[in-house]
């Protein structure tokens, strides 16, 4: 990889990494370690002090009430970080 691609990459993985773990606390995976509950929405009232989350999490997931729209959000939100590493994937792949 070159360090313009490693640099992308760091830069991708910056931009959606907040994004992953918030999303992994919803999954039943990690509550059968750590037995939470999952989390309630909207996610604005957890994270409003944290401007890492605020920055990198589109407004519309984090206020988003109804599980159902907000997992739709989510997907469509993940399908563009699927998309931009894919992209770096390709560029290497034989």
């Amino acid at each position: 990889m070159t360090y313009e691609d490693k640099d992308e990459y760091f830069n991708l993985k910056d931009k959606y990494d907040l994004f992953g773990r918030i999303l992994m606390s919803f999954t039943h995976y990690v509550r059968m370690f750590n037995k939470e509950v999952i989390p309630s929405l909207p996610l604005i009232d957890k994270v409003k002090g944290n401007k890492q989350v605020i920055q990198r999490i589109p407004y519309e997931i984090l206020i988003e009430t109804g599980y159902k729209d907000f997992l739709e959000k989510c997907f469509k939100f993940g399908e563009k970080a699927i998309f931009e590493y894919n992209k770096l994937r390709d560029k290497y792949k034989k």
